[in-house]
């Protein structure tokens, strides 16, 4: 009779060959969680330098906004003394013209 190379199947045999098939299908699912992983980084890495962008224009534009604000407020002043001027000047064109054409 010839010996078989191969041992004897076992329960133990079986259970070994079946956890090294769930180890390795278990490693492959980490592989594309870790590749998944990968991506969502680097997206989160572009989109916080497309913010970094949005926050510098916003910066710019508050300081705008501000400037104008100093103007417009300045140009209400003046109007408002030229408001007062004229308010004079038309009390006395007004006494002017009862004084001429009287």
């Amino acid at each position: 009779m010839k010996k078989s190379d191969k041992a004897p199947k076992t329960q133990k045999t079986d259970l070994e060959l079946e956890t090294r098939v769930l180890l390795e299908a278990i490693s492959q699912q980490v592989q594309v969680v870790a590749e998944g992983h990968g991506t969502i980084i680097r997206k989160l890495d572009e989109h916080d330098k497309k913010f970094d962008v949005i926050e510098k224009q916003i910066g710019g534009l508050k300081s705008d906004v501000e400037i104008i604000k100093v103007a417009v407020m300045d140009t209400n002043q003046r109007v408002k003394t030229i408001e007062k001027k004229l308010d004079n000047h038309e009390i006395r064109i007004t006494k002017l013209e009862v004084k001429v054409f009287v």
